[in-house]
Parts: C-alpha cells; structure tokens; sequence
C-alpha cells in the first residue's frame, strides 16, 4: 500500500510516499513453495493461480481471507524471509454475471455476487461514425470507455477510370462475410472484377493480410483504422458491405463492429462479450447492469479442491478453514499423495481463541505425521493499516509461509513472529502439554533489549514417542526431500540400464557421492558411514541398504554455572 508523506502542505516542500507492496512478494530463496485455499472475493473458483507478490494477488483475487492469508504468508516474521511462489485457490462456489442483447452476450470476468454491480452501455460516435462502449463498476472506482469500435479499414480508388466500387458478401444463413469483392470501369454497368478475396479461411483470414494485398492492386489503396486500439479481426467478421462507388477523395470504410468489440473487450479487466452472427447486433444499449452472479459459501466437501493442486508444484498445503472434516480430508489427501510419491505436508488451526481442551481434542481428531496444527489465534497489523484478529486456520498460513521461508529441515523452534498479540494466553504447563503433544504454539519471550513473540517448536499432530521423523515437522520435511532426491538420481541414472558385473560397485558409488553433496554446508545429513552402505543385485533388482546421521534441530541446551567468592587481600 502506498502511503504519502508530507503532501499535505502548500508551501514548498518534499513528498515522500513509501509503498509497503514490496513487504508482500515471494522469497526466490524458498524451496517449498506454499498452497493457499480459501474465501477470496475475486478470482475463479476452483482455479489455481500462481502468485509472486501482493498486488499480482489483490487483482486476482480483490480481498478476502485468501488475500490475507498471502500477505500473512508473505510477512510472518520480524527478522526472517516468508513463502516462495503460491499456488492459491479460490474456495467460493462463485458464479459470473450475464446480460444478453441480441447477438451480444456480455459476461463478467469478475466471479461472485459483486459482479452484478458491473453495467455498460453502447452508444453511436456521430462524428467518427462508429461506436463507443463504457463499462463501469463504481465498487472499484472503475470507469472505462473504448471508442472508434467498429471501423477497421478504408479503401480508396486511384485509377483513371470512371468508376470503382467495393462490395462485401456474407452468408445468408452463418452472416459470416464469404468475399471481398473489387470492381473498376468506364460505369456501373459495364464494371469488371478486379480482384475478389476469400474470406474467413486461408490466407487471407487476417485482415492485415489483406489490407496490404489491396495494397498492391494498381489504382486501389487501403489503410488501417488507427484510432480505437488494435483491429486485427478475422475477415470473416467484417459487416456486409453493398456495391459502394469509391472515388480518390472519398474513403468507404469496411466494417466490423461486433468483431471490433468482442476483440477489444478480451483485455477489459471486468467484461468480455460472445457474438452470436447469426443474431442481429443491438445499435445501441443504454446503461445497463449485469445480472445472475452469485456467491456461495465454499462446498461442504474439499476432496476435489485438494485434488486439483496436487501436482501444482507446491509442497505445503493450508486450508483456510476451521472445519473439522476437511482437516480430516486433507489428512487423508496427504496419506494417499505420499503413498504415491508425492511428499506433501499441511498446516491447519482452528477459530478464535479455542480452549485447552479444544485444541487436544483437534490434535487427537487429526494424528497425522503429513499435519501440523496450530493452536493460537492472533492479533496483526495488516499493510492496510487494519488491525486484524487472525482465527487460528489463518495464523496457520503465516506459520506456513514461515516454514517455507525457511531452508529444508530448519526447525520453526523460537523463530520470531510478527504479530501483536496471542488472543488468548495459555499457561506455561498447557503449552508444555500442547507441545508435547502436537500442536504449534506461540509464546512471548521477554528479554532485556528486546521482546518478541515466537514459535515453540513444530511437532506434527502424529504424537508418537517412538517415532521422532514422524513427531517433527523439520525432521520429516529432510526425509521427504532427502529420499525425493536420492530417488531421482537413481532413477535418471540407473533405472533401464543394462546390468554389468559392476553395477553394484558403480551404484554405491554414486550414492556415495550423492551423500557427500548431503554432507555440506546446507545439506541434509550431518554424516555417514561408507561401509555401512550396502549395494546387492539380485535379478533385475537392486537392494541398496544406507545408514545416515540425519540433520535435526536444535531443542535443549543445558548451562551448568557456578559462582565461588572472590578473595580479596591488600
């Protein structure tokens, strides 16, 4: 949001404005881009569209959670980098607005009940003899009018003769235009074709095509209408044309409004229009609103939601709702994804303020190793300058944003928050209690120089002593990426191969150097054992057993100090 500073004087002095936009764009560095589905006012239902910074994401999507929950992912801490690239869904069963004329069909580009505040009118241009369309959508200050619609190109003749016409032919039954057709003589009567043009298919389709053809006719010159935008329709468009006289100082226009229209329309940011040719065109339509869209609330099901956005490249998946059974969806979209080599993870919360004993209840609902949820709801300063309380399925989309800003297997342990408060304030034992037992919490840390919120740690809802790369959320993200590209390598480089005595040999290798790249500054593992690396070719298979030390965060560090007597003697 940009903001000025100092305008208001008028005295000479200096205005600055400082545009916050930038705060909300995507961090280049993130390797686990962040899916985003939700309440949105703008944008197509059930379409994935890829983000990379918050006014991208205001024109798709105009306002809303979703729009709130990508600035929040965008901007989660005070000190570190947000999400990569988004991959958000607009959950809303939202539907466009229509008004039809005659031939014209005008739709809304805008889906949901707001669309039916968008209106248009047609009216003639008297001077210029064509037409001029408004579109307006006084909600968005919105006001545009596209004249000299219509005219697309004018012929003149040259020649010495007496007389020229033009001629256009369209079909009785499509009203699409079949020729173009050119004649010169002595008179009317005793005219001869000079040139007639296919229209509609083959070469000359394109219009500048065949405006340059005419071109190179003797005695005939054409030009292209420069007024009104780009007038490149398809010839078969153009407006039946009778026998008209050409002469050297008189222009005849060619026309094609409703192809004009339609073409010029295609970059309006809220209407688009369908001609029906076999339909009469309306000459003029007085101002008008759309009508028919509607907004519903999102389906009660999310299956087919999840489903769309499974290959879609994103990695963590946050379903901006508080509902139980499509926490419970996500769950078992995760399980089956994973099954199938796709290693997604999600993060999910509840509403305002939830209890204790709501949110264990949550954890123990849900028990996934692929599901992390979060317990606290929150209050934030939004780029707008609202002061917005965040229920905790969105505060789940900042922690989200948080974990894909960070690199592959950093913990969110005492990561800084960017929030102002915690909606509701837990005890030192019930955030012990919640953390151990599954679900990402928030606390205030005060300190001498600075005091900051931050997360605790990220257990996954799983809650399984016995299994700690289930348990962690950062532990499993290194395994997902670790076995993801070790299984590609082996993949691209082994599989279909021919077996040789020293395949096994040549495979061990290779793992080996692909666990020496693990073995570095930002690697996966902290070291391994080349003797503990098995390679076995039995048939057409191999069996590769590896042991690895793998990278985890840090949760404890215990100071032992002590203090003794200072003796002092003079």
């Amino acid at each position: 949001m940009a903001v000025s500073y100092g305008f208001n004087r008028k005295r000479p002095r200096t205005e600055v404005t400082l545009d916050s936009t930038a705060l909300g764009s995507a961090n280049v560095r993130s390797e686990k881009p962040l899916i985003l589905i939700g309440s949105a006012t703008g944008g197509e239902p059930n379409k994935v569209e890829v983000v990379t910074n918050l006014s991208q994401a205001r024109n798709i999507f105009r306002g809303g959670e979703l729009v709130d929950a990508i600035e929040m992912a965008w901007n989660p801490s005070v000190n570190l980098g947000g999400a990569g690239k988004i991959y958000a869904v607009r959950s809303d069963e939202a539907t466009q607005a229509k008004l039809v004329k005659d031939g014209y069909t005008f739709t809304s580009k805008l889906y949901g009940a707001d669309a039916n505040g968008i209106q248009i009118s047609l009216e003639d241009n008297t001077i210029t003899k064509s037409k001029r369309f408004n579109v307006y959508f006084t909600r968005e200050r919105y006001e545009q009018t596209y004249d000299n619609i219509g005219n697309i190109f004018a012929v003149q003749y040259t020649g010495s003769l007496a007389y020229a016409s033009i001629e256009v032919k369209v079909d009785t039954q499509t009203k699409e235009a079949k020729t173009l057709e050119l004649k010169a003589g002595a008179d009317k009567e005793t005219a001869a074709v000079v040139r007639t043009y296919e229209l509609g298919e083959g070469f000359y389709q394109d219009v500048n095509v065949l405006v340059n053809d005419i071109n190179n006719l003797p005695d005939f010159k054409a030009v292209m209408n420069s007024l009104g935008g780009y007038k490149n329709v398809s010839t078969n468009y153009l407006d039946a044309l009778a026998a008209t006289p050409l002469a050297k100082d008189k222009d005849v226009t060619v026309t094609a409004v409703s192809a004009d229209l339609a073409l010029t329309l295609a970059n309006d940011r809220y209407v688009s229009l369908d001609i029906d040719l076999t339909k009469p065109a309306p000459a003029t339509i007085p101002v008008t609103s759309l009508a028919g869209a509607e907004t519903k609330a999102p389906p009660a099901s999310w299956a087919k939601l999840f489903a769309s956005v499974a290959d879609s490249g994103g990695y963590y998946v946050v379903p901006l709702t508080a509902n139980e059974v499509i926490h419970a969806e996500l769950g078992h979209f995760l399980r089956s994804e994973s099954s199938a080599g796709n290693q997604l993870r999600g993060f999910v919360g509840g509403g305002i303020e939830e209890s204790f004993d709501a949110l264990r209840a949550r954890q123990a609902a849900i028990r996934n190793p692929r599901v992390a949820l979060v317990g606290d709801s929150v209050t934030r300063r939004m780029a707008d300058g609202r002061v917005y309380k965040a229920p905790a399925y969105m505060y789940a989309a900042q922690v989200a944003g948080l974990a894909s800003g960070l690199q592959i297997g950093v913990p969110m342990t005492y990561k800084k928050m960017n929030i102002d408060a915690l909606n509701l304030k837990f005890s030192d034992d019930q955030l012990d209690q919640l953390d151990s037992t599954g679900v990402i919490m928030t606390f205030y840390r005060r300190n001498r120089d600075e005091s900051t919120f931050r997360i605790a740690s990220d257990p996954t809802t799983y809650n399984n002593v016995e299994d700690i790369v289930q348990n962690r959320m950062s532990l499993g993200e290194t395994s997902d990426f670790l076995t993801t590209d070790l299984r590609t390598v082996l993949d691209e480089e082994f599989i279909g191969t021919r077996i040789k005595n020293t395949s096994a040999s040549i495979i061990k290798n290779r793992v080996e150097s692909f666990l020496d790249v693990q073995k570095g500054v930002d690697g996966l593992i902290v070291d391994y054992n080349p003797e503990d690396i098995q390679v076995v070719i039995d048939g057409n298979t191999a069996i590769i057993n590896i042991v690895v030390q793998p990278s985890r965060g840090l949760d404890y560090i215990n100071v032992f100090l002590s203090y003794k007597d200072n003796k002092m003697s003079a």
